[in-house]
């Protein structure tokens, strides 16, 4: 099945390396997820077609199909569709 990347959904993002929720890509803003500190976590970077940038412009990752993979740490994340 072929993945095509919508900007408009939201989707999880699952760790390639141990299964488990690592964030939350919510209508193309990028939210990692803090473990233990109980708040909600602030958006971080915008994911714009197959690049993700911080909000000040550095590139931090890229998408190819339904990976991203961030820069700094070679962190791969499965993008899954939430459903509506």
């Amino acid at each position: 099945m072929r993945f095509t990347y919508d900007a408009r959904r939201s989707y999880r993002l699952i760790s390639l390396d141990d299964g488990r929720l690592a964030g939350q890509l919510l209508c193309g803003q990028l939210y990692i997820m803090v473990a233990g500190d109980g708040t909600q976590p602030a958006p971080y970077a915008q994911l714009e077609d197959d690049q993700l940038r911080t909000t000040a412009g550095d590139l931090i990752g890229c998408r190819e199909a339904d990976i991203l993979t961030l820069r700094r740490t070679g962190a791969a994340l499965r993008l899954e569709p939430v459903e509506p």
